[in-house]
C-alpha cells in the first residue's frame, strides 16, 4: 500500500496579536500536512522551549507565553516541516499593551449605580456630547 505525503504548509491567521502585560498571549500557527509536521518557535533567531516556565507549544502548535511583559512584544515565527518538501515559515507580531489601571480597593463603581458626580447638573462624561440649552436668562 502506499501512501500519499503532503509538504508541511501553514494556514494564514492572526499576523497581530495584542496582550496587556502580566496576561498570556497565543499566537497561532495552523500547521498541516502529512505526516503531521513538527513546528518550532524561534524569536530573534533562536528556539524557544517546546515547554518552560513561560512558553509551552500547545497540541495545535499555537504558542502560549505566560505572564507576558513589556519585553516580549516582537517578531516570533513559526517554521513547520515533515521532510517532504521545504519548511512552512509564518511569522507573528506580539504588541504588548500596558496593564489595565486598576480601581483602589472599596472604590469599585457597581453595575447600575453611578456616583453624585455623574448625576449632577452640568458634569460632563468622558466621550460624550452634551448640549446645553435653557432660556437665555
Amino acid at each position: 500500500m502506499r501512501t500519499h505525503t503532503v509538504p508541511a504548509t501553514i494556514k494564514p491567521s492572526d499576523a497581530l496579536v495584542s496582550v496587556r502585560v502580566s496576561e498570556t498571549a497565543r499566537l497561532a500557527c495552523i500547521a498541516v500536512g502529512f505526516p503531521r509536521p513538527i513546528v518550532q518557535w524561534y524569536r530573534k533567531s533562536k528556539q524557544l522551549p517546546q515547554r518552560s516556565a513561560r512558553y509551552s507549544t500547545l497540541g495545535d502548535f499555537t504558542l502560549a507565553i505566560r505572564n507576558v511583559t513589556m519585553e516580549d512584544e516582537g517578531i516570533y515565527m513559526c517554521r513547520a516541516y515533515n521532510y517532504h518538501g521545504d519548511p512552512a515559515v509564518w511569522k507573528v507580531s506580539l504588541s504588548v499593551l500596558p496593564a489595565s489601571p486598576s480601581r483602589p480597593e472599596g472604590r469599585r463603581r457597581r453595575r447600575g449605580h453611578h456616583s453624585s458626580r455623574d448625576r449632577s447638573e452640568g458634569s460632563q462624561r468622558r466621550g460624550r456630547k452634551v448640549y446645553l440649552t435653557g432660556n437665555g436668562a
